[in-house]
């Protein structure tokens, strides 16, 4: 995982980190990143999404993390440094549902 200067998380080297806050809106980190597939999607009609910084000192506060790339779709993410996070929050499931619900391309 990536952290500005300034603590603000960003991203990881391969993936888009986004998190959950505890009234169950996603966050995706406002900071400049590399946007991937699922994060321009916003995984359709998923959760209430948003952007904003998000720093370290936030991380305790947030009820789940899932990481995404266009490999793996939407992975939870169950510990960041001694921040553990649910694994089963149904945020995540929605997230899941949204993107295996995209439907694929023929090459």
């Amino acid at each position: 995982m990536f952290v500005e200067p300034d603590g603000r998380i960003s991203e990881g080297g391969t993936w888009n980190l986004g998190f959950v806050d505890q009234d169950g809106t996603v966050i995706w980190p406002e900071t400049p990143v590399l946007p991937g597939t699922t994060m321009l999607l916003r995984c359709l009609d998923a959760p209430k999404q948003i952007t904003a910084p998000v720093r370290l000192a936030d991380v305790p506060n947030m009820a789940a993390a899932f990481a995404t790339n266009v490999t793996i779709g939407v992975r939870s993410v169950s510990t960041l440094d001694d921040v553990k996070f649910s694994q089963d929050h149904p945020v995540l499931a929605a997230l899941r549902d949204a993107y295996v619900a995209i439907p694929g391309e023929r090459l």
